[in-house]
């Protein structure tokens, strides 16, 4: 064989060889090699394609070029060829192709084998990110409705179903009205009002930490600021309005630490202002002009009279309560001055007079009795004190036995002898 299997063409003679082996030039030689030459040449292709290949014909990775285009079946194609037939020609039948493996995402035909078990998810998942779809948008979807196949849905489409449906579970957000229990949960629910008219105050409800308030934006800045229109304390039970504390029944009086402008009406004062509420000043006094009682007179005991030990500028004008024996005592004086000091006493207190004498014992202080001088001792006038040692007690119409203790005053004249040393006396010592 001239050629080796392997396309290297073998000689059979070598003429060097044989003129250093003083071989001659011999004719069967020359067509022994010649014959060689002839068998090698027709294993050959001729151009003019005068022979044809008798097996395959490997070409080692490399191309035919400047191929001319095909016009039978058995002709070859070309690369342009075959793209026009790619891009131009309508496929019929049932035409095949290699299935590729499962995830593969290169230019490689897809057939409905690897289409069927390839997921729906795995391209969406690995398709590019919108953040913000519109409404020409389209989504795939199932159709349970036809045998499952993939459909589109717009955007568009899918808001109307959405809104449709939600109508028929939630109210509107817009003139709604609800019913039942609103919860809002989280560790600080909050429901913000916002006021849309210009310089108006926005406003939240908010719930935190056992407290439930009302807040207000008065700045127009988008936050709340303090203090805060309502700030109820569930666990304290306060309440607070802007920060002041709301006065109720559970914290008021003593110790709350509340002030009212005005009581029934009136303001508060420590001087003896008219129309106003009496207020005790810092040493626990009260200032009046006067004190007025529309109480009916009675006939209860009286133990004490109310007196001041002194009154004008200068004076500190304070009403003290005075022992009945201190009245007489410092009354004493006056009355043995002037009757007539007596008469505008007795005149103006004879009410409490005579109660007081109804209720005393015989000889005791503020007592009145009958009385008769001593003999020897002279006569009475009125308003004359007299020791109680002189005096014995007496009737109208004659003296008796016993004399009265402390110091007395007589109520009129009596002289001369019998009854008429007769007199009236009131003890004042």
């Amino acid at each position: 064989m001239p050629f080796d299997g392997s396309g290297t063409f073998n000689r059979v003679m070598n003429w060097v060889s044989d003129a250093a082996a003083g071989i001659k030039i011999k004719s069967d030689r020359h067509d022994s090699e010649d014959d060689n030459f002839a068998a090698g040449l027709s294993n050959t292709l001729t151009k003019d394609g005068q022979s044809q290949p008798t097996a395959n014909i490997p070409l080692n990775g490399k191309k035919l070029v400047n191929v001319g285009a095909p016009t039978v079946g058995t002709d070859a194609a070309t690369k342009s060829y075959a793209d026009g037939l790619l891009a131009n020609t309508a496929l019929t039948g049932v035409p095949t192709a290699p299935t590729a493996a499962p995830g593969t995402n290169t230019t490689q035909l897809a057939t409905t084998a690897f289409v069927n078990a390839a997921p729906l998810g795995t391209p969406i998942h690995a398709a590019p990110a919108k953040t913000t779809p519109v409404d020409a948008d389209e989504v795939p979807i199932s159709d349970s409705a036809a045998a499952w196949v993939v459909k589109k849905l717009t955007f568009t489409n899918l808001k109307a179903f959405l809104k449709t449906y939600f109508d028929t579970l939630y109210a509107s957000l817009t003139g709604a009205t609800f019913t039942g229990q609103i919860t809002l949960q989280s560790s600080g629910p909050m429901l913000y009002m916002q006021d849309i008219d210009a310089s108006a105050y926005d406003f939240w409800v908010h719930a935190n930490s056992n407290h439930f308030y009302v807040l207000a934006d008065r700045n127009n800045d988008g936050a709340f600021e303090g203090p805060h229109p309502l700030d109820l304390d569930a666990v304290s039970s306060a309440g607070y309005l802007f920060g002041n504390t709301i006065w109720t029944t559970a914290n008021d009086g003593s110790g709350s630490g509340l002030n009212a402008d005005l009581l029934d009406g009136f303001q508060s004062s420590q001087a003896n202002a008219g129309s106003t509420v009496a207020v005790r000043d810092g040493s626990g006094d009260i200032v009046t002009r006067l004190f007025r009682s529309e109480y009916p007179a009675g006939s209860d005991a009286v133990n004490a009279l109310i007196g001041m030990n002194a009154t004008g500028a200068g004076a500190d004008n304070y009403m003290r309560p005075i022992t009945l024996g201190a009245a007489a005592s410092r009354l004493a004086p006056s009355l043995a001055a002037s009757g007539a000091v007596y008469d505008q006493i007795e005149n103006r207190a004879n009410a409490f007079a005579l109660a007081y004498t109804a209720n005393a014992a015989a000889g005791s202080l503020g007592s009145y009795a009958f009385v008769s001088y001593l003999a020897g001792l002279g006569i009475f006038t009125a308003g004359m004190g007299i020791a109680g040692s002189n005096l014995t007690y007496a009737s109208a119409a004659a003296a008796g036995s016993g004399s009265p203790g402390g110091s007395w005053r007589t109520m009129g004249y009596a002289g001369g002898s019998g009854t008429s040393r007769i007199t009236l006396a009131v003890r004042y010592a």
